[in-house]
């Protein structure tokens, strides 16, 4: 009779960062139970009731194994979390074998240190529950298992909730701002430029970089055609705000438009730099992705391969 013992069953391992919809996680030490590191991870709206019992946050599924890796050996386990779908995260609770805790948040900024409280012990295995709210919400958070009671390598992390602030109504947001645009030229000639305002204002609303589509075939296009079409709408928008001009105007009103010229021009110019650094931005982490998805089925291919 073969005998089939658990460390076949389930050899440690460290899956890449989970990828659930909308949560990114990982971890630098290894899964040893043959789970992901997003099954660890609930969630719930900062609307819900505010006291968060052990049965929300516990459960078999949630249940996940740790242990070090050889790189790691002497680190404390890190779990990161980031949250893809502009909600943020208002508060964590976290039931582990830790009694020590550390709390980060943006950039690994340190948020705080919590000792958590004893709940039960169980063959060995201590549950302790910590939680603490993130202030200001925030689209990341890491977690630092600093200590445990157990002197073995392997920690046992039963569940971690997060508490995820309302998504927002729109999350679609302007390159542009226009009340500082129509502010700005306003200021400079009083009503005289109230019509050369309005056409700088529909000039710029062409451009709204939401409103292009991201891809990688049409990246380059949009941006080569973008720089062309500023070009002749900034003259179109030149050549509309001096014909506002009338031959009532001193000199010291011409001084003012070409300033107006100059500033317009650079204000312009600028916008189209960020724009063309958030297209490559994105083109970079389009690339990323992609090869990505092509390491993971290459690796599937590779299994198969082996499995025959």
């Amino acid at each position: 009779m073969n005998v089939t013992s658990a460390d076949d069953v389930c050899k440690p391992y460290k899956p890449p960062p989970a990828k659930c919809d909308f949560l990114h996680v990982s971890c630098n030490w290894w899964v040893t139970n043959g789970k992901l590191f997003h099954h660890v991870i609930t969630t719930t709206p900062l609307h819900a009731s505010e006291k968060i019992s052990l049965a929300d946050i516990v459960t078999l599924d949630t249940c996940i194994s740790l242990e070090p890796t050889e790189s790691e050996s002497a680190e404390p386990c890190m779990l990161d979390i980031r949250v893809k779908n502009h909600q943020k995260i208002a508060r964590i609770a976290v039931v582990s074998e830790a009694n020590v805790l550390e709390f980060f948040k943006q950039s690994g900024e340190y948020e705080t240190t919590i000792f958590a409280d004893f709940i039960d012990e169980f063959r060995n295995n201590s549950v302790y529950l910590a939680e603490t709210a993130i202030q200001p919400p925030s689209t990341e958070a890491s977690i630092k298992f600093t200590r445990t009671r157990n002197k073995g390598t392997t920690m046992w992390i039963y569940g971690v909730r997060l508490v995820l602030t309302d998504p927002p109504k729109d999350t679609k947001t302007d390159i542009f701002n226009y009340d500082v645009i129509q502010t700005f030229l306003s200021n400079v000639n009083g009503e005289k430029t109230r019509r050369g305002a309005d056409m700088a204002k529909k000039m710029l609303e062409c451009f709204n970089v939401e409103e292009i589509t991201i891809n990688e075939q049409c990246c380059q296009r949009s941006l080569e055609t973008l720089t062309l079409d500023s070009l002749t709408n900034a003259f179109v928008c030149k050549n509309g705000i001096l014909k506002t001009d009338n031959e009532k105007e001193s000199s010291s009103h011409a001084d003012d438009s070409k300033k107006l010229d100059v500033d317009v021009k650079m204000y312009i110019d600028n916008k189209f730099h960020d724009m063309e650094k958030r297209l490559m931005q994105r083109m970079d982490e389009m690339e990323v992705t992609t090869n990505q998805k092509l390491d993971a089925i290459l690796r599937k291919l590779e299994t198969i391969a082996y499995l025959k």
